[in-house]
């Protein structure tokens, strides 16, 4: 009956010792996914022609703010944009356009879903974006 018990045990042991950091590691990946802020927010962003697969939208504020110093504190401001579904397309038509867009930031810097860069960039503040419109500039 020891043997048994004993047997039982080591069972029981080796079921939890395989288990529990499985279960750490799901938990862990869970918890590390960027959440969105949960604040809906309008922002007016601005396109930046930066020469690498960096985050390439400025807000007008932080334009206003950095544009004139140092390029890498401007390019740390910078925001990549990620739409909420695949049928939303930025309308813009040249550097000079300003679009309003309506969405909210996810809580920690990151990259949009889906993105791809051989370059290695900086994580940069992400905003899904529900909507966009030019609101002026450009031809639309």
């Amino acid at each position: 009956m020891g043997c048994y018990c004993g047997a039982r045990n080591v069972y029981w042991t080796m079921k939890h010792h395989i288990l529990l950091p499985l279960i750490f590691i799901c938990l862990l990946i869970s918890c590390r996914e960027n959440k969105l802020d949960g604040k809906v927010r309008k922002i007016q962003c601005q396109y930046i022609a930066w020469a690498c697969d960096c985050a390439h939208w400025a807000t007008l504020e932080d334009r206003k703010k950095y544009e004139r110093g140092n390029p890498d504190t401007f390019a740390a401001h910078c925001i990549y944009m990620e739409p909420a579904d695949t049928s939303l397309d930025i309308p813009f038509g040249s550097i000079e356009d300003v679009v309003e867009f309506t969405g909210q930031f996810y809580k920690d810097k990151g990259f949009p879903k889906g993105y791809h860069s051989q370059e290695m960039p900086d994580k940069a503040r992400v905003f899904r974006y529900t909507s966009c419109r030019v609101r002026r500039g450009g031809k639309r």
